[in-house]
């Protein structure tokens, strides 16, 4: 669906992934923050987000819900237009016993039209036998007779009547159920987005820990061979034998947490049998920008309050359109408290053998009118739906002043996480030296394994709180794609069906 492959697309550029950790090796054993991540599988983060949403829109099980919909609300559009199918109808009569005996046959043929109530008519019939002089206008010519015609109203059901009500309904609510497809599939998207970044951030974590790791078991060689060689007292490896233990946990803590994200992540991410995949630690994306990127150009309509943002919500646009559904059923019950006046027209002529009375042709113009003495009925709709549109519009202005709050906490959202993430850049960079120079210190045997885990277990942290950083901006900004739209989809949106 070239729709899905837009939406995509925007997610996929728009979201660039940045959770990556500065790195740098300047001592023999290399420090938590500054020892080099892994890259098994050198995969462009934009590129895997990309998949990912692409699988939604092709796999998610909640979308075939919101498609049943759509198909749905076809079949009701389909159903509206079948008052306006054309129908034949037929009625034949034989009189056996009585004292005239007869045959009748009568058959008309005609088509509702949305203009005006209007219905046009051909019909043929045909009546043969002895018939009573007051049944004389069932009595046909030998070939029967041939008419035509078309009815057509003045004032009640003129300019509206119940079928067309019925289709312009079904029409509103077929573009309700598409456009909450839609719905569903931008949040479900936007939902798979947030457990993306989930998943890498929790394996860019992952390495931090295990590099801390990594770091203390081979501290713990060397002790144990400077113990031997008396060099170092027992006291202090058996101090950093618990620093390995301790990170060890940490280290088998964040291996769960990967895991937990990677199946939460599966719910989105599936093959094309529709089969979750999960993915391994190996799957993560080993590229990551250094710096969080300015917002895109595409936000740039978002902060300008001139710009029409709602116009893009699918949950305004459905409620825009049941507003029009109610006003439809208030303009057809408004229109039938008129009084009735329709116009017949029709022109007959018989044909064959017969009466000379019968054989010229007739044109016969009618004027029906009906003047409601009471009209509760339709007074009692038009009344209810006058109610049902106030109740509508308040649920729109609402819906509207929610989604407008929801955009601004987020913009303002943003704009904090960046100053957040400058600071926690800041703070690594800051605790990377600190922690550089206190194994310096300690080589130069100025410090000890207290203060040197203080600074590594700093060092570790400030580098998860830029990986956090980096989280908590894509999330608000997945977060405040959702409640724009920013209608990802173009002009091409009622393409996507």
């Amino acid at each position: 669906m070239m729709i899905s492959l837009r939406v995509a697309k925007f997610f996929a550029l728009i979201l660039p992934l940045v959770l990556s950790a500065n790195s740098s090796s300047e001592t023999e054993i290399k420090t938590a923050s500054e020892a080099e991540i892994s890259r098994p599988v050198e995969i462009d983060a934009a590129v895997e987000l990309k998949l990912i949403l692409e699988s939604v829109a092709g796999f998610y099980p909640l979308l075939r819900s919101s498609k049943a919909d759509v198909d749905v609300s076809r079949g009701g559009v389909r159903a509206s237009l079948g008052a306006f199918d054309l129908r034949l109808r037929g009625r034949f009569e034989q009189d056996f016993t009585g004292y005239y005996e007869n045959s009748r046959l009568d058959t008309v043929l005609e088509k509702p039209l949305t203009a005006l109530g209007s219905r046009v008519f051909a019909g043929y019939k045909r009546g043969e036998g002895d018939f009573a002089v007051y049944d004389g206008k069932a009595e046909t010519n030998n070939s029967g007779e041939w008419r035509l015609g078309i009815d057509f109203s003045l004032l009640r059901d003129s300019t509206v009547d119940r079928r067309r009500t019925d289709l312009n309904r079904a029409e509103a609510a077929q573009k309700i159920a598409e456009l909450g497809y839609i719905e569903s599939l931008i949040s479900n998207q936007a939902k798979a987005a947030q457990a993306f970044y989930d998943w890498v951030a929790a394996g860019r974590k992952l390495k931090i820990f295990r590099s801390l790791l990594d770091t203390a078991e081979k501290r713990d060689e060397i002790l144990k061979k400077q113990v031997i060689r008396g060099e170092v007292a027992r006291f202090d490896q058996k101090d950093n034998e618990r620093l390995v233990y301790a990170r060890r946990s940490l280290l088998i803590a964040q291996e769960r947490k990967l895991i937990e994200t990677a199946y939460k992540l599966s719910l989105f991410y599936r093959d094309e049998k529709g089969m979750p995949r999960v993915l391994k630690e190996q799957d993560i994306p080993g590229h990551g920008l250094e710096d969080v990127n300015p917002l895109s150009p595409a936000l740039d309509s978002v902060i300008d309050e001139s710009h029409p943002w709602y116009l893009a919500r699918p949950d305004l646009e459905r409620l825009r359109l049941r507003i029009a559904q109610n006003d439809f059923e208030a303009d057809l019950q408004s229109n039938q408290l008129l009084p009735r006046f329709d116009i017949q027209l029709s022109t007959s002529k018989d044909i064959g053998q017969g009466s000379v009375t019968r054989r010229p042709q007739e044109s016969i113009g009618a004027v029906v009118f009906e003047i409601p003495i009471q009209n509760r009925l339709a007074g009692g709709r038009l009344e209810a739906a006058k109610a049902q549109s106030i109740s509508l519009q308040a649920q729109f202005d609402f819906a509207k002043d929610r989604a407008r709050a929801t955009i601004k906490d987020a913009i303002y959202a943003i704009d904090k996480f960046r100053q957040r993430y400058e600071v926690a850049k800041s703070e690594q960079i800051l605790a990377v030296d600190l922690e550089r120079g206190e194994q310096k210190r300690f080589q130069q045997g100025a410090s000890n394994l207290v203060f040197v885990n203080i600074r590594e277990q700093q060092a570790a942290e400030a580098a998860a709180k830029l990986v956090d950083a980096h989280l908590d901006y894509h999330l608000i900004l997945a977060d405040l794609l959702q409640a724009t739209s920013l209608n990802a989809f173009g002009d091409n949106k009622d393409k996507l069906f």
